[in-house]
């Protein structure tokens, strides 16, 4: 959920100044990462769902912290495309690696388990 404020310049338009992750509610507000570049590190989903659906026709905007993201493909049995920045059976490989080094060090990483 990306969190807006008012502010009159010469006209009044939203500004972005936060977003809430819809999953654990933090709210995230932009860091610079750049001379021009802001970034709040969460990012926005859009599902729109199929023909034959239980939510037919319904469409689910959500945004997620890097956090929340992280531990939810931590669960995935199969590497997501472009882990790695490739497609091959290496990947699987890596990634799996990466879940299992990821769990050795979560209690000193900054992502818990939620």
């Amino acid at each position: 959920m990306k969190n807006y404020k008012k502010e009159t310049v010469t006209e009044e338009k939203l500004i972005h100044v936060s977003t809430t992750c819809n999953k654990c509610g933090k709210t995230v507000e932009p860091e610079q990462v750049d001379f021009y570049v802001w970034e709040t590190f969460a990012y926005d989903f859009s599902i729109a769902f199929k023909e034959g659906s239980e939510y037919e026709g319904q469409r689910w905007l959500f945004d997620i912290c890097e956090e929340c993201v992280i531990n939810f493909v931590r669960t995935f049995k199969i590497v997501p495309q472009y882990f790695d920045g490739s497609v091959s059976e290496q990947s699987q490989k890596g990634f799996d690696e990466w879940k299992k080094n990821w769990y050795a060090n979560a209690s000193i990483s900054k992502f818990n388990s939620n």
